[in-house]
This record gives C-alpha cells, sequence and structure tokens, in this order.
C-alpha cells in the first residue's frame, strides 16, 4: 500500500513489536521484480491513530547482467597487430576482458566501459579472448571464446641453381628460411618474361624441373607460412 512520488516507492510499514533487549525489531521482506529506487518510512499506530512518520531510508536495486556481450578478433594477425571489439549491454558499467595465451590461464587485460582493445606488437601464438559485463550488483555471464593466430611472414629465402641434373634436367634448391616458425616453399617460373606460375608447393628445400625449351627462364620463389 503505497504510492509512487518524488522518483521513489514509499511504503507506510506498520509496527510489530518484537521484544529483543528492551527494542521493538522490524523485519520487512519484500522481493524486487524491477530495478529502480526504494524508499521506507514508519508509522507507530494504535487506537488513537498513528504517529507522525519516521525519516526515510532508501535503497538501490539493481541486478547483474543477464546477457553476454558478442565478441569478434580476426581469425589471423601477420604483425602482432588486432583489435578486440564486443556488443554494449544495457546494464552494464564496466566490461571484464581476459586473454588466454596459448591454452594458458585466464588473465584480465582490461576493465573499463569501453567496447573494444587494442593490441600491437604480439609475438608469435594463438591468443584467445573473452569478456563479460559487471555492475555494482555482480558480473554477468561470459562471451563465447574467440582466438587470433599471430603469425610472421618468413624472411625471403635464397635460391641456388639451376644446376644441370642428368641428360634433361635441372635442380634448384635453397635454404630454409627464418623467422615464422615452419615453412612451405612456393615455386614459381616465368618464361621469356611471361606471367608467373606455382611449379611446386611444399615443405622440402629442393625442386627438379625438365629442361625448358630454348627461351629465358625465370625462377624466384617465396616461403610461405
Amino acid at each position: 500500500m503505497g504510492r509512487r512520488f518524488d522518483s521513489c516507492f514509499r511504503h507506510q510499514l506498520h509496527e510489530m513489536p518484537r521484544p529483543w533487549s528492551g527494542l521493538f525489531v522490524l523485519a520487512v521482506l519484500e522481493l524486487f521484480d524491477a530495478k529502480g529506487v526504494r524508499c521506507y518510512r514508519v508509522m507507530a499506530c494504535n487506537a488513537g491513530g498513528c504517529s507522525g512518520a519516521s525519516a526515510e531510508a532508501s535503497i538501490v536495486v539493481q541486478y547483474p547482467p543477464s546477457a553476454a556481450p558478442d565478441i569478434s578478433v580476426p581469425a589471423k594477425s601477420t604483425n602482432g597487430s588486432y583489435t578486440v571489439t564486443w556488443t554494449g549491454i544495457a546494464v552494464a558499467e564496466r566490461y571484464l576482458l581476459e586473454e588466454s595465451v596459448k591454452g594458458g590461464g585466464w588473465v584480465t587485460v582490461q576493465e573499463n566501459d569501453l567496447s573494444a582493445r587494442a593490441f600491437a606488437g604480439k609475438p608469435m601464438g594463438l591468443y584467445s579472448y573473452r569478456v563479460r559485463a559487471v555492475n555494482g550488483s555482480g558480473a554477468g555471464p561470459y562471451s563465447s571464446t574467440v582466438s587470433v593466430n599471430v603469425i610472421e611472414r618468413p624472411n625471403p629465402p635464397s635460391l641456388s641453381g639451376p644446376v644441370a641434373d642428368e641428360a634433361n634436367g635441372y635442380v634448384l634448391s635453397w635454404p630454409a628460411a627464418s623467422g615464422g616458425g615452419s615453412h612451405n616453399y612456393d615455386l614459381e617460373k616465368s618464361t621469356n618474361g611471361g606471367d608467373w606460375v606455382r611449379v611446386s608447393y611444399g615443405g622440402g628445400l629442393s625442386g627438379r624441373r625438365t629442361a625448358p625449351g630454348i627461351g629465358l627462364l625465370c625462377l624466384p620463389f617465396e616461403g610461405l607460412q
């Protein structure tokens, strides 16, 4: 039994005597089904009527976020730079972003009201992220987990050859490329200034080709992650 004014629900609650060390104890249990500010005051009543109202007491009703943000990150980065983004949650006051490196434990890397985090200079590896919304009443559920694979481009290898091999062929070879972890090698050729065409691809360090006809044959190649 109350009425709403001044942005509060004001309830007049009758006193219930509970003897305890010479004092009266008032117990009020209320289930809040909506957020907002609840204000209370009390009056003492008997057969002759009720006293004036007490000073008011108030409580702010707020629930933790019930929804998880939608999070996204690029699947791959070749320079160690990328940005993690997520959607906003209406009741959130801040967002807790966590990171896992190469399947390790989760570590908080950002806690504020922003909905993105940019990273730069990350070394090679797999980085996973999750985020949750937080307010004064607690934290909401975690988002799904997303991952980005940081892969450095390899340094160009050097090509040796062609070296004659038997009567009708030649061999090209190259040392293992540095940087970027394990590699495959993409060998291409251009004949008489024409377009470049792939002639082999794989993890080997050499390639044997059948001798071409008359003309200029160029065979650069690149190591690929």
